[in-house]
């Protein structure tokens, strides 16, 4: 009995939550993942900025600072897509994320251009884990959203190396 209340305690002071190789904490709305080594943002932001390529590029590296960290930047597409969990359905976004935004139009940028297409950019959506700004439909037919990185406005989520 002894062991729990020091282990409980412990977990109120740290204020972290463990799921599989990734770790939130909750005071300066971080989630590391201990295999990829990377930092994610999940603020609130997540669920309200929304920019195009340019300016989310330009938001990542200028505008936020989280946990004494402002090194920020966009993730490539293998980042993003390095924190799908594809055991889960709707959102396929790891659970240990607070803020997983899944709309199914909620889409959100990568720093990837689209190979051969300097005007497009690969886009995730966690809903369903789809990449590349196309999504299914409920009756099963793919639908394209654009992903035009002048044009078209998509949520952020940025991205540190931890080390």
């Amino acid at each position: 009995m002894k062991t729990i209340v020091i282990f409980f305690s412990f977990f109120i002071v740290v204020n972290t939550v463990f799921a599989n190789n990734f770790i939130r904490d909750n005071q300066n709305n971080i989630v590391l993942d201990t295999t990829t080594n990377l930092m994610w943002q999940d603020d609130q932001s997540i669920q309200e900025i929304e920019k195009n390529w340019g300016e989310a590029i330009d938001y990542c590296e200028n505008n936020v600072t989280l946990g004494g960290y402002d090194d920020w930047r966009l993730p490539n597409s293998f980042e993003l897509n390095s924190i799908v969990d594809r055991t889960r359905i709707s959102p396929v976004l790891n659970y240990t994320f607070k803020y997983p935004n899944i709309s199914i139009n909620n889409v959100f940028w990568s720093s990837s251009s689209k190979y051969n297409d300097d005007d497009h950019a690969w886009v995730i959506e966690f809903t369903r884990g789809t990449f590349s700004g196309y999504y299914i439909k409920d009756d099963g037919n793919y639908d394209y959203l654009g992903v035009n990185k002048n044009d078209d406005s998509h949520f952020i989520r940025c991205v540190r190396d931890a080390n």
